[in-house]
């Protein structure tokens, strides 16, 4: 995965509200 696109998907998640896409970015960049 990349750090980039992840960044990306969490900004973009946190806009749209989506949380639960936040948590798992999150958990995904941590393993």
């Amino acid at each position: 995965l990349d750090i980039g696109a992840l960044i990306g998907q969490l900004l973009g998640g946190a806009a749209g509200g989506g949380v639960l896409t936040a948590i798992v970015g999150q958990f995904l960049g941590k393993k």
